[in-house]
């Protein structure tokens, strides 16, 4: 009686076996951000590495985008050439005045990543260039938006690079 039974045990739990094979459960989790490390690790206004992922950046874009114009044209490789000495300007301090778009960026950053103003960078190009640069840290690395270098739209500023912490 005993061997009928183990028999129907075996047979009953390999066609269970079989039906949870067809079924593969994976769980991802996402990675777990170090923020007491990773806070206000920003690179410098005029870090080599950051400037000539920027200027990559720029080039993809005017490469997407070419323009026949020849004033257009010169215009481009000014913009390329004084992608140099850029200076930090106080978040709080900025005033709205100086580049409006600037200041909606930077109040649309800090309402739609709920950002403090410690926890931003923001970095203003020389005399030549009108480009800022708006760090916050994302992620395992810094977002560097590139402000005041696209015609302003309505969904906000999608033109930015991303750069990893060596240390993470």
């Amino acid at each position: 009686m005993y061997k009928y039974f183990l028999f129907l045990l075996v047979v009953f739990c390999s066609f269970e076996a079989l039906s949870f094979d067809d079924e593969i459960n994976v769980v991802i989790f996402a990675p777990k951000t170090n923020v007491a490390n990773n806070k206000n690790v920003f690179p410098s206004c005029n870090d080599a590495k950051m400037l000539r992922k920027v200027a990559r950046r720029i080039k993809e874009y005017y490469e997407a985008n070419p323009k026949k114009n020849i004033l257009e044209f010169r215009k481009r490789a000014l913009t390329l050439k004084n992608l140099k000495n850029f200076e930090e300007i106080s978040v709080d301090n900025f005033d709205n005045k100086e580049n409006y778009f600037v200041a909606k960026e930077l109040v649309m950053s800090k309402i739609n990543y709920h950002l403090k103003s410690e926890e931003m960078k923001l970095c203003r190009g020389n005399k030549f260039s009108k480009i800022y640069f708006l760090m916050y840290s994302e992620g395992l690395g810094v977002r560097v938006q590139i402000l005041n270098f696209l015609p302003s739209k309505e969904d906000g500023n999608d033109f930015s690079i991303y750069i990893e912490n060596e240390k993470a």
